[in-house]
């Protein structure tokens, strides 16, 4: 396939198959990351009614490990009605209540924890302080507050892990905040920090959210650079899986590398460790290395769901990137 021209958002496709699509796979994700795939499934017009419902009361049950009750209440008031009337259920107000009340509480106590450690002028101190209060900011789902705080631990940072491991906190939110400047931004700072170097997770992390901020910039090239040329699978469940970027480097490897790279690809022990359990994306690099189009397309169809569905990829921006 040629390399990907720009694609629009206006391009929405129609009421899609989605009979092969597991949502329990989404379980493999953690925290705000989470809670975004489940919303993008449960909010989008083209998906069948019964998955949308399914979404969203996964969506509620995930929510109720957290201390984000406004989007928890937004559940029940907010959205299509008919979605919200086939997931069923009530409102938990006990549980509302008191989630609020411990929220308050706890928040409360970090804000008295800082306060303190800026009198001692320790800066480890003051530093945790400032993660903790950002962990919870992101419980409450507060994803600006969470990115103000790790923003302010940068005047603390003792040392070189310190600082690659603030860089990766800021590129997490930026992520789910969608501010892919700011992703860019702090990966490349992170490249300069000698952690970098040493780390194969760290490495990883920036190299995989780096590519995700390249996909947003539409340099789809670069992007499936990025994402093939990762180490060896790293748990990263706050923002990508190994089974996601096998899906994206598969999908946007094939709408911008020529078949000789892609045989170079399948031949990577590397890159093998991520296709490995994924035979729809190793049998679509391969028909398509082998000019057997034909199968290349009955693959790529099977794999519509997962991309429609896809938070990042999205519905509307597949046309023009994989079958131009």
């Amino acid at each position: 396939m040629s390399q990907a021209t720009e694609m629009t958002d206006a391009e929405t496709p129609k009421l899609i198959d989605v009979k092969d699509f597991d949502l329990t796979t989404l379980k493999s994700y953690t925290g705000p990351a989470l809670l975004s795939r489940l919303h993008h499934i449960s909010s989008s017009t083209f998906v069948p009614l019964s998955l949308r419902s399914e979404a969203l009361k996964l969506l509620r049950d995930a929510l109720k490990d957290t201390l984000n009750t406004d989007m928890y209440r937004k559940t029940f008031t907010e959205g299509d009605e008919e979605v919200r009337k086939m997931a069923g259920g009530q409102i938990d107000e006990e549980w509302l209540d008191s989630t609020s009340k411990t929220s308050s509480t706890s928040l409360s106590h970090l804000d008295a924890n800082l306060q303190h450690s800026k009198t001692t002028l320790q800066k480890p101190l003051i530093l945790s302080s400032y993660r903790s209060i950002a962990s919870h900011h992101l419980l409450t789902g507060s994803l600006v507050d969470a990115l103000k705080c790790y923003l302010r631990s940068r005047d603390f940072l003792p040392g070189a892990n310190e600082i690659s491991q603030m860089c990766l906190d800021v590129v997490g939110v930026s992520v789910e905040l969608k501010n892919f400047q700011h992703v860019m931004s702090y990966c490349n700072k992170a490249e300069h920090t000698n952690e970098f170097k040493k780390d194969d997770v760290t490495n990883g992390k920036i190299s995989a959210c780096k590519g995700l901020a390249l996909l947003h910039q539409k340099n789809y090239s670069l992007a499936a650079s990025a994402f093939t040329s990762l180490p060896p699978p790293f748990p990263y469940p706050t923002t990508l899986t190994p089974s996601t970027i096998a899906l994206y480097s598969s999908v946007l490897s094939l709408a911008t590398s020529p078949p000789s790279t892609l045989k170079s690809l399948l031949q990577n022990p590397t890159y093998k460790t991520y296709l490995y359990g994924h035979p729809l994306l190793q049998t679509l690099l391969e028909s398509y290395t082998l000019s057997n189009y034909t199968l290349t397309l009955q693959t790529f169809t099977q794999l519509l769901p997962q991309l429609h569905l896809d938070v990042h990829l999205g519905p509307h921006k597949l046309v023009k990137l994989f079958l131009n």
